[in-house]
């Protein structure tokens, strides 16, 4: 769920929808790898982050591009690593050591969506947790 919390952070920054969107699965010779390309794959991932940039900038209400930083592309890599991601200089680094050992849905838990919850004073999730966990 880490992914959603980078991709949070990173798309609060974008400029328009005109940013280039690259994912590279550099582990598809891996469990994990093998496991994005058939449950989760480039064109939903592309979908993604296109569907959360427009969310972020609804909530931090950044209605007009001069609200936003300007960033050209963001890129998403599938990499055989430790943890689960990470976020550097406009790249999300998602772990296929994980995407594989994970039992559960993996789609859900790559996507991190924002879950409304009881105990959270604004409305809506941190997105740090699944829609199919108990809170």
């Amino acid at each position: 769920m880490l992914f959603l919390a980078t991709l949070i952070v990173l798309s609060s920054s974008l400029q328009s929808h005109a940013v280039k969107y690259t994912v590279t699965n550099n582990a598809s010779n891996t469990t994990g790898g093998a496991r994005f390309s058939s449950e989760i794959g480039i064109p939903y991932s592309h979908r993604t982050l296109t569907a959360a940039t427009g969310f972020i900038w609804r909530v931090f209400h950044q209605n007009a591009p001069g609200d936003r930083k300007s960033v050209q592309k963001v890129s998403l890599f599938i990499e055989t690593m430790d943890g689960v991601a990470y976020e550097s200089n406009n790249e999300i680094h998602v772990s296929a050591t994980y995407l594989g050992a994970f039992s559960g849905d993996v789609k859900v838990e790559f996507t991190g969506v924002p879950v409304p919850r009881d105990d959270d004073a604004c409305g809506v999730g941190t997105g740090m947790e699944s829609p199919r966990r108990a809170h």
